[in-house]
């Protein structure tokens, strides 16, 4: 056959079939050499690997965002003005916080729904009743009023209040008598026993709002925060269920700050109830007739010193970009002195504070008190056309205790001309 050997062929075939069989050895034997050295290099590597990264410690994981949360009270004290509104507007008010400090502590301060607040603008009623501000404006104008940050505000209409009761199962009311609730057009809405009563939501949010005939605000001011009080306690303990029962309610319950900030800061507030302290009280009031009306007003000698305890993170600064709060009493028996005043603070970029529910001694010198920046004090007093003179030397005690109860006090005597 073509191409193939034979042995007739000679001792050339012989040669090359020796020859073919040498080269086919040299190329096993090679290949059989790489395959061995790769195998001994990459055995090398790997355990080199190996050693290598046991040696070096394991990298960290990768931080993962955590969850938004309420401000911690370490650095800020958060506040929220709860309101709860029936006929007569919003009649349940409760200011409330986080103490600051390492131990929780639970801020509540009831407050009635006639409070005088001060108009931030001079275009604004000077009379404005807490119980009829729009919740938009509402915390501002509380926060010039009283010198403390409010971080946000929450009102709830009866019918949105008595959901957020029954989402906790009710609440529990105790009375000493057979007690009458009554509705704006004095309607009877709800009638209960001597004793202890279980109320559904819409019985608890008419006791918490509704009026009882020739009952005492601070009364008033109690029923209100008995409910609310049950109301946090009874409140889930994870945000995820509390804004959820928020969401609930709709737009009968605008607030002022996100919804997952404020269930947030109802956790936050209701687990320093529970695990902690609570500081409860009303704010100390005067009630002073505006014709055939009668309304409270701040007496800021009792209830300064009580928000700077309370509340030592959240009070009223100026390098907040702020203006200068000027409280203003009258130490005369003459009507609208206090007043008069307004225009000429207003104009200096300050704040008017009227101060009529602070009792004053009679005095017929003028004083102008400052903490703070001394020539606010002499600013004041130009503006009111008052000598350097009244512009107090006296040394001022330190917080919490002693005035002033704002930047400025002015305390007007016989010697001021409106």
């Amino acid at each position: 056959m073509n191409g193939e050997l034979r042995p007739e062929d000679g001792d050339d075939g012989a040669d090359e079939l020796a020859a073919t069989e040498s080269l086919r050895k040299r190329r096993t034997t090679r290949h059989l050499f790489l395959s061995l050295a790769a195998i001994v290099i990459f055995g090398s590597s790997f355990a080199a690997l190996y050693y290598q990264t046991q040696d070096e410690p394991e990298p960290p994981p990768t931080p993962t965002r955590s969850p938004s949360a309420s401000p911690t009270v370490a650095d800020v004290q958060p506040t929220i003005l709860v309101q709860a509104t029936g006929d007569e507007g919003a009649t349940a008010n409760m200011l409330t916080g986080v103490g600051a400090g390492p131990e929780p502590r639970a801020i509540l301060i009831s407050m009635p729904g006639d409070l005088i607040l001060n108009g931030a603008t001079p275009g604004s009623s000077l009379y404005m009743p807490l119980a009829d501000i729009d919740t938009r404006s509402v915390g501002p104008i509380m926060s010039a009023t009283l010198g403390v940050r409010i971080d946000g505000s929450w009102n709830m209409d009866r019918k949105a209040y008595a959901g957020l009761i029954d989402s906790i199962g009710g609440v529990s009311v105790t009375v000493p008598q057979r007690t009458r609730v009554r509705d704006g057009s004095g309607q009877v809405v709800l009638a209960l026993p001597p004793g202890r009563s279980q109320l559904t939501g819409a019985d608890g949010s008419w006791y918490a709002v509704g009026t009882i005939n020739d009952e005492t605000p601070s009364a008033a001011e109690a029923r209100a925060a008995l409910v609310f009080n049950e109301v946090l306690q009874g409140l889930p303990t994870n945000t995820t269920a509390v804004r959820e029962t928020l969401t609930s309610l709709g737009a009968l319950a605008p607030a002022t700050i996100p919804t997952q900030d404020l269930a947030d800061y109802l956790v936050q507030l209701t687990t320093a109830m529970r695990t902690g302290e609570t500081d409860a009280f009303r704010l100390p009031t005067t009630t002073i007739p505006i014709g055939r009306d009668k309304f409270e007003w701040t007496d800021f000698a009792q209830a300064t010193p009580l928000l700077r305890r309370s509340l030592p993170l959240a009070q009223w600064s100026t390098q907040d970009g702020n203006p200068p709060r000027v409280l203003v009493m009258n130490g005369t028996a003459r009507p609208g002195y206090i007043g008069s005043t307004r225009a000429a603070i207003a104009g200096l970029g300050f704040l008017f504070v009227d101060g009529r529910g602070t009792p004053t001694s009679a005095r017929s010198q003028s004083e102008v008190q400052v903490r703070g920046v001394q020539p606010w004090g002499k600013q004041v007093a130009a503006a009111l056309d008052l000598p350097d003179s009244a512009i107090t030397s006296q040394p001022v005690r330190e917080q919490p205790d002693g005035p002033p109860w704002a930047n400025v006090d002015v305390t007007l005597g016989q010697d001021y001309s409106p």
